[in-house]
Formats: C-alpha cells, sequence, structure tokens
C-alpha cells in the first residue's frame, strides 16, 4: 500500500496519482480478506488479529478522505 501511495505521488498528473491511490485502497481491501480468512482458517486467533484489523481499517478511511480530496483537485 505505501509503495503505491509513493509511487503515484511522483506521477505527472493528479489523475494519474489519484489511480495508484485507489490501488492502494484496493490492496488494503485484499489485507483485510487475507486476515479473515486467517481466522476463519484458524491460523490466528481475533484476539492476535483485532488490533490489525483495526489498523488496517483506519488505513481505508485515510485513504479513502485521500482519495476523495485528490478528486477535488483533478
Amino acid at each position: 500500500m505505501p509503495s503505491n501511495i509513493a509511487e503515484g505521488s511522483a506521477k505527472d498528473s493528479q489523475k494519474d496519482f489519484l489511480r495508484y491511490l485507489q490501488i492502494s485502497l484496493g490492496s488494503s481491501f485484499e489485507l483485510e480478506t487475507h486476515l479473515l480468512l486467517c481466522i476463519d482458517l484458524e491460523l490466528v486467533t481475533i484476539e492476535n488479529t483485532k488490533n490489525h484489523l483495526d489498523t488496517v481499517e483506519r488505513l481505508q478511511k485515510r485513504i479513502s478522505s485521500l482519495i476523495k480530496y485528490v478528486k477535488t483537485q483533478i
């Protein structure tokens, strides 16, 4: 996720940056899904994974907010 944001910020246009932010947001949802699958498969416990899920949710909100802001700049 951070690599996509960094790469997008180096692009020539806000439109390109927006695309990379959207990819980053998609990656965050993939990560969330992987964590939930690990819980379902009993590879980890919900107690050990809850903090990670909370962090991913906060990142999703922040990336979404940045996407909204960048859209206003286009």
